[in-house]
């Protein structure tokens, strides 16, 4: 009797924790307003669920892969996120344009926000990227023109449609290069 009461008792805590973290971030700013920037794990799909019951104002940034996810793990949290958000914000516009495909409700306010660089790096990443380059492929890079795609590797990203596309000048010129970087 004693292990089904603990167990009935940690059920109903971890029942009640998205509700705490959705307070906790609320306690005494009922005026405020939650970002979330991101809608992958499952923790913050229970405390966007858990705002949207206690009526706590909030915004979602989507990437590509959060609505890829959403829509095949609970076809109407979707709904639900974007029926109770204040405004959508998308990654890019091939995730707006994603967003359109796979919803069936217009969608609200949105914006579009871009990924950004921190400038301040580029000058020592471009160094130290060149001589690695160098090294791991025994190319000289000096006087070439450098095609990069860094994506996650999935068909959507639409590296096969840039290597169709240079596939003429790289095999006619010793002047380019293209490189391939990410995960999948």
């Amino acid at each position: 009797l004693l292990r089904k009461i603990n167990s009935l008792l940690y059920l109903g805590m971890e029942e009640l924790t998205p509700y705490r973290e959705a307070l906790t971030l609320f306690r005494g700013w009922w005026n405020r307003h939650i970002l979330f920037t991101s809608t992958y794990e499952q923790e913050t799909k229970k405390v966007i669920s858990k705002c949207i019951e206690l009526n706590i104002k909030f915004s979602v940034v989507f990437h590509g892969l959060d609505l890829i996810e959403i829509k095949r793990q609970n076809d109407s949290f979707l709904d639900k996120v974007c029926n109770n958000a204040k405004f959508l914000v998308f990654n890019s516009e091939a995730t707006r344009k994603l967003f359109v495909q796979l919803q069936s409700s217009p969608a609200k306010q949105s914006y579009i926000l871009y990924p950004g660089i921190n400038p301040a790096q580029i000058d020592s990443a471009e160094s130290t990227s060149v001589s690695t380059l160098k090294r791991r492929y025994d190319i000289d890079f000096q006087q070439k023109t450098v095609v990069l795609s860094l994506a996650r590797l999935v068909k959507r990203k639409g590296i096969d449609i840039a290597l169709r596309a240079l596939a003429p000048i790289l095999d006619t010129s010793d002047q380019y290069r293209y490189i391939i970087a990410g995960d999948g």
